[in-house]
């Protein structure tokens, strides 16, 4: 990962990002957050932020992007254990935040934690709703996830609006080989 961010004002530093995050500006938290988690920071440079808690005072300023972080890094495990009970419910809920501020992955995570009843109790037609918000609004993981329920899943079995995904999905270059061959594409 580039240790540089591009702003409306021109390029600033990794220094810049470093003093804005511990000024408590909720994108520059984030960022450095998820440079510390990643190993990401400039060679020879320590700090000593938890990764964890910038990227939950971001997310706690409202910012979207750390809001879905927030229920990636709970969903998966903090410091590389497995997600309890309690954590995959708060995942859930930092995901429902995000995704009410319009951020697609949150809504492709919703959506997926209410198919496979992760922090929630499980309920088909409300995973589908916000898998096919995240899918209409371009996210490949939502249209994915969207057209391989809708192909498989007795309950709610519809071929034609699963290939009208897997269509859509194939339209992204990055995605079209690996993610489709198994579907005859």
């Amino acid at each position: 990962m580039n240790t540089e961010i591009r702003e409306d004002k021109g390029m600033t530093t990794f220094e810049g990002t470093l003093k804005r995050a511990r000024e408590g500006n909720a994108l520059s938290q984030n960022l450095l957050g998820l440079w510390i988690l990643h190993g990401d920071l400039p060679e020879g440079v320590e700090v000593d932020e938890d990764p964890f808690e910038l990227i939950r005072l971001s997310a706690e300023q409202g910012f979207a992007a750390a809001q879905y972080n927030m229920g990636v890094i709970l969903e998966t495990g903090l410091g590389g254990k497995t997600a309890d009970a309690a954590e995959e419910k708060q995942a859930f809920e930092w995901y429902c935040k995000a995704a009410n501020h319009g951020c697609a992955e949150a809504m492709t995570s919703v959506g997926w934690c209410l198919y496979k009843g992760i922090g929630i109790e499980p309920k088909l037609s409300d995973a589908l709703s916000w898998l096919k918000e995240a899918a209409a609004q371009g996210d490949q993981r939502g249209q994915l996830l969207l057209a391989e329920i809708l192909a498989k899943d007795e309950r709610c079995c519809d071929n034609d609006e699963a290939l009208y995904w897997f269509c859509q999905l194939a339209q992204h270059e990055s995605l079209r080989k690996p993610e489709l061959r198994g579907f005859g594409f």
